[in-house]
């Protein structure tokens, strides 16, 4: 009777599912930590729509136009840097309820970052105030937005004559940020990688 060997073990396939096995944990991890940075990045086009819009608003409520400041004086008056350090400050990583005054002229960024603004490392993303910009103006009014306006109050020439009409009601802001430029985590996993910049922008036209 012919005893039958036990078959050997297939030693090239075991090293190939090692080798299968490590090689999609390496590429599962990278996936993982890129989605997470991906909803990271996510938060920061989120703040960067929020600046805009308080941007946006301030400037319509706070004037940087000279005319009025030798009229009126500057107790209605908010310069680009003032509202840039407030929103640093009250949108940017900020988890306090309370505002201060001292947010106006603070000019750096808040003490405490919020989670998502920190890589896997618990380093933050966002590390300069320089890293920051604002840009704002106020424009004319377009004629073709003020003409159906006072065609509708049907008294357009009155409105001229009895009323300074105010034409320049078109307010602008321009947010940008840029993070995780010298992020050591996101140059391993991206070679080349320079950093990441959003910006936006806010148009608000105010009534005539």
């Amino acid at each position: 009777m012919r005893m039958r060997r036990p078959a050997r073990p297939n030693r090239a396939a075991g090293q190939a599912m090692i080798e299968f096995v490590i090689a999609a944990m390496t590429v599962l991890g990278v996936l993982f930590l890129g989605m997470a940075m991906l909803g990271k990045f996510s938060d920061v086009r989120n703040k960067a729509l929020m600046a805009s819009r308080y941007a946006g608003w301030e400037r319509t409520v706070w004037t940087v136009d000279p005319g009025w400041r030798a009229s009126h004086g500057s107790f209605a008056s908010k310069g680009d840097e003032e509202i840039r350090s407030e929103f640093v400050q009250r949108v940017l990583g900020h988890d306090q309820a309370a505002l201060a005054s001292s947010d106006r002229t603070a000019r750096r960024l808040p003490g405490g970052m919020a989670p998502m603004w920190k890589d896997h490392a618990g380093v933050d993303m966002l590390r300069n105030y320089a890293d920051v910009t604002l840009g704002s103006g106020v424009d004319e009014t377009p004629a073709a937005t003020l003409k159906p306006i006072t065609a509708a109050m049907g008294a357009a020439n009155a409105v001229s004559a009895g009323f300074d009409l105010a034409t320049r009601n078109l307010y602008r802001a321009e947010v940008g940020l840029s993070v995780a430029g010298d992020n050591a985590a996101l140059r391993a996993l991206w070679p080349g990688w320079t950093g990441f910049g959003m910006q936006d922008h806010t148009v608000l036209l105010t009534n005539a």
